[in-house]
């Protein structure tokens, strides 16, 4: 009985090892084909052999499908390949086995900030702060700095290339020289479309202000000109056509006044001739009288005045010569009705009709005709028997 008893416990014995030992070879089997798949995945992940590196670490998974360390090298095999929408699959899934794990949430940041999903990096941050501290927090935080300033560089660029298009370039420049230096992919292009903006800015400026100048507006030409200096400032010839312009603007300004001037004498010569008719009490030099300057006035008494004029006039009418009239000369100029008015007389005598003219000789060859005369040093009298007299200056015969 004794010995029986014995090898019952011997066997009892025999079989708990045997049980245990096989549990723990069991465990022990799979945990170690996990680890090996896993070193697997890593090895190929640093040789680039991305799609052996994926095959591994999913066999990791399908041995220990809550292994992280498997899901954590997907997550990087997909960022290598651009595979940004499975990478942040993969990474996900790591919350759902432990919500707080600070490094797929790290990964995940950078996914985001690779795809430039700024909103969603900047969450993501925010998560990993709660999370505890991390030596990670500040550089992403500075990387996610950088990308928003990135972000809004570009936006920059979209702007000024649109703004170029549309021709408005000085809004083009400006946008430009918002793309900073740390945008490499779009920087030195920008540096170029500012030279190019300027160039085809300082172009139209000067198209422009040619136009405004043609149209004599040179305010607003030289207005052109100087925005155009703001970004050009050593161009010399919008300097000289600024100063071209200045000088036309002067003239401008002088013969206005000039033109204005005559203006004002004509007025003051309109209201002197109302009338051609001189009144020998009150009449003076410098006096203004159908358009002629009074020279002179001589009284020889017994009611005989002669006054003389400056001032040429021209007249219609008919010539004929006769010896009764000069020096020699003897050629009479019969003033035309419409003419008559032209011609300064005395208050109290008739309207000067026919009018002896000396020097005609010079411009009149035969006895008689019509002609349209130019007379100077007109002198009219009253009281004396010749009425008026004039020098001939210019005869157009008909």
């Amino acid at each position: 009985m004794k010995i029986t008893k014995k090898i019952v416990i011997i066997v009892i014995t025999a079989l708990v090892l045997l049980i245990g030992g096989g549990v723990v070879y069991a465990t022990n089997s799979t945990a170690a084909r996990a680890e090996r798949q896993l070193n697997l995945g890593n090895k190929y992940l640093q040789e680039g052999k991305y799609e052996e590196a994926i095959l591994a670490f999913e066999k990791v998974i399908q041995i220990e499908p809550k292994n992280i360390p498997a899901r954590l090298g997907l997550g990087k095999v997909y960022v290598a390949t651009n595979e940004f929408e499975k990478a942040e699959k993969v990474l996900q899934e790591v919350f759902e086995i432990e919500p707080n794990h600070l490094e797929s949430h790290e990964d995940l940041c950078r996914v985001y900030l690779m795809q430039g999903k700024l909103e969603e990096a900047n969450a993501m941050l925010q998560k990993i702060i709660k999370i505890g501290t991390s030596g990670d927090v500040k550089e992403l935080s500075s990387d996610l700095e950088s990308a928003n300033a990135i972000n809004a560089s570009k936006a920059s660029y979209d702007q000024g290339v649109k703004q170029m298009n549309e021709k408005q370039y000085l809004k083009a420049v400006d946008s430009f020289q918002k793309v900073i230096r740390e945008d490499t992919e779009r920087y030195s292009d920008a540096q170029t479309k500012i030279g190019d903006c300027k160039k085809a800015y300082v172009e139209s400026s000067l198209q422009s202000a040619s136009d405004l100048a043609k149209a004599t507006k040179y305010d607003d030409a030289i207005k052109i000109l100087n925005d155009v200096l703001k970004i050009d400032a050593n161009n010399q010839d919008i300097k000289n056509l600024i100063v071209q312009y200045t000088q036309a603007i002067a003239k401008a300004k002088a013969d206005s006044a000039k033109l204005q001037a005559e203006k004002d004498t004509a007025v003051k010569v309109t209201r002197n001739q109302t009338s051609n008719v001189i009144d020998k009490n009150t009449v003076k030099v410098g006096d203004v009288i159908a358009g002629l300057t009074v020279k002179t006035i001589d009284d020889y008494g017994y009611g005989s005045v002669q006054a003389s004029f400056s001032g040429q006039i021209e007249l219609d009418g008919t010539y004929e010569y006769s010896e009764n009239y000069g020096d020699g000369d003897g050629y009479v100029f019969t003033v035309s009705v419409a003419d008559q008015m032209k011609l300064p007389y005395f208050k109290g005598d008739r309207s000067v009709t026919s009018l002896p003219i000396l020097n005609a000789s010079k411009h009149l060859t035969n006895k008689s005709g019509k002609a349209k005369v130019v007379i100077d040093n007109y002198r009219v009298n009253i009281g004396i028997q010749i009425q008026a007299i004039a020098d001939l200056v210019k005869a157009t015969v008909e």
